[in-house]
C-alpha cells in the first residue's frame, strides 16, 4: 500500500512485485486498493471518532494483527508491520513455515496447527470450522489443544501490550469464535501484562468476525474515495467539463 505491489509474500514467492491493480486494469477503471487483512480488521474495529489505541489480532488458518495509534493504521516502513505471526513461540511445531523459525507462532498455534494437531491425533479435521465445531463438544484432549494454543498467542501478544500500550485488543477471524482459545489468551493476557498496560485494557472479540475484513475493506474505499485530493481533481475536471459546455 498504497502502489497495491505484493511484496515477498510468504507463501506465493513468484507473486513477487506483482501490481494487482495493473492485472485488474483491463477489467474495470476503478481505483483498485491492496491491502493485509488484519489491517482492514484494525480498520473495521477502528472509533471513528479518531484517537484509538488498537491491536486486531486475526485468528485464522493463520495469525495476522493490525496496529491503530491515535486513530492511523500503522504500516510500518514497508508494510510489515503487525507480522507477530513469525515470533518464537516455543512448543512443538505442527507445520511447517517459511520464516525458518521451528517454533514461530503460526507453526505452533494458529488454525492451521491445531488442525494439524487434532487430524494426527486421529480426528476428522479439514479446516478451522471443523476444529471450531469439536471445541464445542467439550472433548477434553481439543479443549486441551485450544487452551495451549491460547496460551501461546496470549504469551507473544502480552509482550506486544507491553510494547505498545493498547487500549484495545480485538480478535477477529473464524478461531476467534472458539470459547476455550480465546479465554486462554485473555488469562495469558492479563497475567503476563504490566499491571498499567492491563489496568485499562479491553479485550474482546470483533462485532462480526465474519464481515470485519469485509467493513474494513469499505471503509478504506470510502476514504480513499472521499480523500480530499480525489475531491479537488473531481471538482477541477467538473468545472473544465462546465466551462468547455457553455456556448460560445
Amino acid at each position: 500500500y498504497p502502489s497495491g505491489r505484493v511484496v515477498f509474500p510468504s507463501f506465493m514467492p513468484s507473486w513477487h512485485n506483482v501490481s494487482l491493480p495493473s492485472l485488474f486494469a483491463g477489467f474495470t477503471d476503478a481505483p483498485v486498493l491492496i491491502e493485509n487483512d488484519a489491517n482492514l480488521v484494525a480498520l473495521a474495529e477502528a472509533t471513528p471518532a479518531g484517537g484509538d489505541h488498537l491491536l486486531a489480532v486475526v485468528l485464522g488458518m493463520r495469525i495476522g494483527s493490525g496496529i491503530i495509534t491515535e486513530g492511523r493504521l500503522q504500516r510500518g516502513f514497508n508494510g510489515a508491520a503487525g507480522e507477530i505471526s513469525h515470533t518464537s513461540a516455543g512448543g512443538e511445531p505442527a507445520i511447517s513455515c517459511v520464516c525458518g523459525l521451528d517454533d514461530c507462532l503460526e507453526s505452533v498455534a494458529s488454525g492451521g496447527a491445531i488442525a494439524a494437531k487434532l487430524a494426527a491425533a486421529g480426528y476428522a479435521v479439514g479446516s478451522v470450522e471443523d476444529v471450531i465445531h469439536l471445541g464445542r463438544t467439550a472433548d477434553p484432549v481439543v479443549v486441551a489443544a485450544l487452551r495451549e494454543a491460547g496460551t501461546r498467542i496470549g504469551t507473544v501478544l502480552a509482550s506486544v501490550v507491553n510494547f505498545f500500550n493498547p487500549r484495545r485488543v480485538v480478535l477477529g477471524g473464524t478461531m476467534s469464535t472458539s470459547a476455550p482459545l480465546v479465554a486462554a489468551i485473555r488469562a495469558e493476557l492479563f497475567n503476563r501484562c504490566l499491571p498499567i498496560a492491563a489496568h485499562d485494557l479491553d479485550v474482546s472479540a470483533a462485532d462480526d468476525p465474519a464481515s470485519a475484513g469485509l467493513r474494513g475493506a469499505v471503509k478504506l474505499a470510502l476514504e480513499e474515495a472521499l480523500a480530499p485530493a480525489r475531491i479537488d481533481e473531481l471538482a477541477r475536471i467538473d468545472a473544465q467539463s462546465a466551462q468547455t459546455a457553455q456556448p460560445a
